[in-house]
Order: structure tokens, then sequence, then C-alpha cells
């Protein structure tokens, strides 16, 4: 599941920002390869070993019953990842207020944003996206937002 909310992040992240009409023929395979060979790879080599036995525990077990059930008893409301964030996290989030507020005050909002707009955008889809996805799933475990900590930073 991890994998595949990244690819959605980038997927996501080329259709706001529009660069995916831009993309030609070659650059739509690479981006199809990097976001499935992997993948394909890895269950062709588990397949391998363990047959389809573990690719079927993998898909029901792991995916969807971590999605719609809270299993081995980590649970939570919806909200508990951003909880987690402003508990554990309160001084990176009052640091971040007050740097916006002087950026704010110095009216250098519109260069720092304007020129950046882009990146801007990818890191807001990258955090509401993971955000999102884990906390609709039903089993909560810290752990599972951890890929949103380096573009917060």
């Amino acid at each position: 599941m991890a994998y595949c909310s990244n690819c959605r992040v980038v997927g996501l992240y080329l259709i706001v920002t529009k660069l995916i009409v831009k993309f030609n023929w070659k650059q739509w395979l690479i981006f199809i390869g990097c976001s499935f060979l992997p993948i394909l790879l890895w269950a062709l080599i588990r397949i391998r070993y363990d047959g389809f036995k573990f690719i079927h525990d993998m898909i029901s077990y792991d995916l969807l019953s971590r999605t719609n059930s809270p299993i081995e008893g980590h649970s939570g409301p919806w909200y508990v990842y951003i909880m987690n964030l402003i508990v554990n996290y309160r001084w990176y989030i009052g640091v971040s207020i007050v740097l916006l507020l002087i950026l704010i005050i110095s009216r250098n909002i519109n260069y720092a944003f304007k020129d950046n707009f882009n990146e801007c955008i990818g890191l807001v889809i990258w955090v509401m996206l993971l955000l999102i996805l884990f906390s609709i799933a039903k089993t909560k475990l810290s752990w599972y937002i951890f890929r949103i900590y380096p573009p917060l930073l």
C-alpha cells in the first residue's frame, strides 16, 4: 500500500499541475515503468518462491483487512494522526507558523510561493493525500504516516 500511495501522490501532482499533458510517449513509458515495474518485479519474485498464496494473503489481509477493519487492536478515530502531529510535533508546528507569519509580514510571500508554486502544490498533495488515505483506513499505526515527515520539514 505504501508504494501505491506514492504513485497516487505523483499522479495527482502531475494532474493538478497539468504537467501530465506535457508528457511525450517516452516520458509516459518512463513514468509507467517507474510506477509499476518495481511492483511487478517484486510480485514475480514472491510468486516464484511462495506461489500465489503470499500475494493473496498480502492483498486480503495487509491491504483490505487493514483498510476495512482495525486489526491487531490498532484502532483509533479518523483524526488520530492529526492529534499525533499536534501533540508530538507542536514545536515544529509553532516554529513553522512563526516563520510563515514573518514571511507574510516581510511581504515576500508572493515571491516565495509564486516562484515555487508547483513545489508548494506537490508538498501539500504529498502530505494531505497520505493523511487522508491513512485516516480513512481503520487500522491505525503511527509508522503509517512516516512518509509525510519529509514534506512537512
